[in-house]
């Protein structure tokens, strides 16, 4: 058998068996039932952790300026804008980074919901990695009130490209006398691709 082949068929094997979580067990946000609360009325918005520098530097062409107040909060607490803000009447939600990867991936990510320019919470109870179990993947705004989001499952027999399952989350946006702020109305998840 040839030696060149056998290097390679572990360092997949290997490539394919690290990096991801169990669902068994799964201490995921995800999988709590009820579902963690997490965001306040008039909470302030949460600062970015410490990217890579070496990591930020090479890969700002995946950095979009700040277009609107809602990005101009965000970017003055630390992150670094990384996809387009999303907005139905006055609604917003701005997606950004602490930082990257040595891939230019995400690192240390949150989606930032806005109610009439104003804090309303994330669509995480912490910041995310890609390629990781429980990371969000995509936001939809349905209305000013209600949005979802799908995130990403891992097992441990995942291969990095292609978690098993996806988590498909609906919130609100309830409006009080302190303030507005997003909760989890509803949690399913099924086999990636359904």
């Amino acid at each position: 058998m040839n030696v060149r082949w056998l290097v390679f068929s572990a360092a997949a094997a290997l490539c394919l068996s690290s990096g991801t979580a169990s669902f068994a067990g799964s201490s995921s946000w995800l999988d709590k039932k009820p579902v963690p609360t997490w965001n306040k009325a008039g909470a302030a918005l949460p600062h970015a952790g410490k990217g890579d520098p070496e990591n930020a530097a090479h890969c700002t062409s995946g950095v979009r300026k700040a277009a609107s107040p809602e990005d101009r909060l965000v970017a003055a607490a630390g992150w670094k804008l990384v996809s387009a803000r999303q907005s139905f009447e006055t609604t917003s939600v701005v997606e950004a980074a602490a930082g990257f990867d040595g891939m230019c991936r995400w690192a240390g990510y949150q989606a930032f919901v806005f109610a009439g320019g104003v804090f309303a919470g994330t669509l995480a109870p912490k910041a995310m990695d890609s390629r990781s179990d429980g990371a969000l993947d995509e936001v939809h705004l349905t209305s000013a009130k209600q949005f979802t989001a799908q995130f990403t499952r891992y097992a441990d027999s995942d291969p990095l490209c292609c978690p098993s399952r996806t988590s498909y989350v609906t919130y609100s946006l309830l409006h009080g006398s302190r303030g507005s702020v997003v909760t989890v109305s509803d949690v399913a998840t099924a086999a990636a691709g359904h």
